[in-house]
């Protein structure tokens, strides 16, 4: 199963700081003839309260510029906010007020539906991406 596991960063409501975490693959998950997992695929239970309770935006090139990103991206937010909690690493980071946790998965570059893992340099451009 740890070949599947994929690094992704998480800005967690009871954090100052963006951190990585490692996502494993659904249950039922099968990765019969070599399948890679993509966003959908991964295990958001330890950061989303309700199992379904979140939503995925794709980001393909860095927001306000033409510029396109080498490696693709998803960004998970809660889908139904009531009851979450104020975000402390994005109000640290950016001043701004967000409810709940947000998760980044990075894409494949050349097959862009399959998660990879991100690496720790790359967390700096992730937050400039989250920021904008």
């Amino acid at each position: 199963l740890v070949p599947l596991v994929r690094q992704a960063v998480i800005y967690e409501v009871h954090s100052r700081r963006p951190q990585i975490t490692l996502l494993a693959p659904h249950d039922e998950f099968d990765p019969a003839c070599g399948a890679m997992a993509n966003t959908e695929d991964l295990d958001f239970a330890d950061w989303f309260d309700e199992p379904d309770n979140f939503v995925i935006a794709s980001v393909e090139c860095f927001p306000g510029t033409e510029c396109w990103l080498q490696n693709g991206f998803d960004i998970v937010t809660v889908a139904d906010s009531r009851g979450a909690e104020g975000n402390a690493a994005i109000r640290a980071l950016f001043g701004i007020d967000w409810i709940g946790n947000l998760l980044v998965v990075k894409r494949g570059r050349f097959d862009r539906s399959r998660a990879v893992s991100i690496t720790r340099p790359e967390v700096s451009m992730i937050s400039a991406l989250v920021h904008r």
